[in-house]
């Protein structure tokens, strides 16, 4: 069947009108917020936050953090700090904002923090950790993957 150059036109602008209807439709129900609220003035207080991941060259040994799943508590393991030390964790979640949380902490003479957190759902979190130790800032992030089942 041989179709006519007007037809096969024809037929091109309706599938492409199609197709950009589609992509209207559908780029408006997604959400387009960003996650952190005041994301630009995170940008412009940037050069703090590398000063602070390069200061920890300067420790002996670097931040250790781990979360234990069973028992749902987290540890930071300061390795030889032995000054007293205080800093805030921020619990960031990516997929959802309002699961995000922070929580001050104070570690005076021990090497180690632990705090029960019961409320992390599964998924991806990112523990974000600044601390002073009177001297310097430091700052450290990891990933966490958590599977409750």
């Amino acid at each position: 069947m041989k179709i006519h150059w007007g037809n096969a036109i024809f037929i091109f602008f309706i599938c492409y009108i199609s197709l950009l209807v589609f992509t209207v439709i559908k780029s408006r129900s997604v959400d387009h917020s960003l996650v952190a609220e005041n994301y630009y003035q995170h940008d412009i207080t940037y050069q703090k936050k590398y000063d602070a991941i390069t200061n920890r060259n300067f420790l002996s040994s670097d931040l250790i953090i781990n979360y234990d799943v069973t028992h749902k508590e987290l540890r930071l393991l300061f390795g030889d700090q032995k000054v007293s030390v205080k800093g805030i964790i921020t619990f960031y979640r990516a997929s959802s904002k309002k699961d995000d949380f922070a929580s001050e902490f104070v570690v005076k003479d021990n090497v180690t923090y632990s705090q029960k957190i019961p409320q992390l759902k599964s998924g991806k979190w990112q523990i974000k950790v600044q601390w002073n130790d009177g001297t310097r800032d430091y700052y450290k992030e990891e990933d966490i993957y958590i599977n409750v089942v």
